[in-house]
């Protein structure tokens, strides 16, 4: 006789979806009717649903769902991020409604984008030591996997971190397992250096699965692995800063990597780097010195939502508020600003120097929930040209604030 389960705890909560799941374990008990279990005269016929209840302040519970037998999972769609949950359930019987489970709780959060300068670091110590936000292969900081914060190049501000050999460095994501998502930032490599990095389907405590590999060789020749074990090249130039994007749509099992706005690679996610296979998951970024000649400065490091599909110039309504960096980067005369808006929203999006003055204000107005770009020539708003350097776009879209940095070359 198949053993009744229930709702009673919650299990492979995804905090990158916005929804709660439940996931049925323990049995119950109907009033004075003893559960059905492994070998008892009760069948599971006797069951006839379970009811799924809900409390935002752990008190007050309503009934949100009715899910039928033999179901035993729940996914709770209408939820709030940052908002915790109470729950509980009861099974159907002709009998009556049992008496209510276990009341457990969970907290959806949104997904979190990330952004790393290395501004607010010390140059000449190692960065994990420093930083929780980053950590090394095996999770130990302050060894030779950790490389160091150095003021010796950046692409913005006065830091970047250098990667040399036998440094390890892994950013995490948290098991992304949907969603489209933008990896980028910024290399230098002197002449006569090399460099290499990776993205993984699987990182501890996960399997170890490297989903694509990027090795940029002695001369300026590069090799990108994604998908088959055959190799695309490319070129990449030294003593210059360069723009490196991996995107990744584990919605439609495709990623795309991009060189310097330029579109090098596609390929299916779950290929894996060499065509061996991956599962359709997005976990970390590695950064591996991994020969005598490695040395590869990085900087302005991020990870956000990506809203335009691989392969699909067509927008769509966005599921969150966001800034995208703006391309090209560095520029002259002009760069194009995008941002997303979930919603209506009033608009600003400021131009500012580094000392915080503005500059020139591109767009104050309401805007409809879209994709959107303004475009900046490198003018004021007197309309003169400003000079060389670095500058900061701030967007402000009703609760949401933004910025990022830009460099004018001349």
């Amino acid at each position: 006789i198949k053993q009744l389960a229930y709702q009673r705890h919650l299990q492979g909560i995804n905090p990158f979806t916005g929804a709660v799941s439940l996931d049925g374990s323990q049995l119950p008990q109907v009033g004075g009717h003893e559960s059905i279990r492994p070998g008892s005269s009760s069948s599971i016929e006797d069951l006839l649903s379970y009811n799924v209840y809900r409390s935002d302040n752990g008190t007050s519970f309503d009934m949100i769902a009715n899910v039928l037998s033999p179901t035993l999972t729940y996914t709770d769609n209408d939820v709030v991020n940052g908002t915790t949950y109470w729950y509980y359930v009861t099974a159907v019987y002709n009998e009556g409604e049992s008496g209510p489970s276990d009341t457990v709780s969970a907290t959806p959060i949104a997904p979190s984008e990330f952004f790393d300068d290395f501004e607010s670091y010390a140059p000449g110590v190692q960065l994990t030591v420093q930083s929780t936000n980053w950590t090394t292969w095996s999770g130990t900081p302050g060894t030779g996997e950790d490389p160091f914060v150095s003021d010796a190049q950046a692409f913005s501000g006065s830091n970047s971190v250098v990667i040399v050999q036998n440094n390890d460095l892994v950013k995490t994501f948290g098991s992304l397992t949907s969603g489209k998502w933008k990896i980028s930032f910024y290399v230098y490599i002197p002449t006569g250096k090399a460099g290499y990095f990776n993205t993984l389907a699987g990182f501890t405590p996960n399997p170890f699965n490297w989903a694509m590999e990027c090795y940029f060789d002695l001369g300026g020749s590069g090799r990108l692995l994604g998908g088959s074990s055959t190799a695309v090249t490319f070129s990449w130039a030294p003593d210059t800063w360069q723009l490196v994007e991996v995107i990744v749509d584990l919605n439609n099992d495709l990623a795309e990597f991009r060189f310097n706005g330029a579109s090098i690679h596609t390929w299916q996610w779950t290929l894996g780097a060499s065509g061996g296979g991956s599962p359709l998951r997005l976990d970390a970024s590695d950064l591996f010195g991994a020969t005598a000649n490695d040395q590869m400065y990085f900087d302005d490091y991020g990870i956000e939502e990506y809203i335009v599909g691989i392969g699909d110039d067509q927008p769509q309504i966005p599921a969150e508020f966001s800034l995208q960096q703006n391309y090209p980067n560095p520029f002259n005369p002009s760069t194009v600003i995008k941002y997303a808006l979930k919603e209506n929203a009033n608009v600003t999006l400021t131009i500012y120097n580094m000392l915080g003055q503005e500059v020139k204000t591109l767009v104050s107005a309401h805007q409809a929930a879209g994709i959107k770009e303004a475009a900046w020539d490198g003018t004021n708003n007197s309309g003169a040209q400003v000079a060389s350097g670095i500058y900061i776009y701030r967007l402000e879209a009703n609760d949401f604030v933004a910025s990022r940095k830009m460099l004018l070359m001349k």
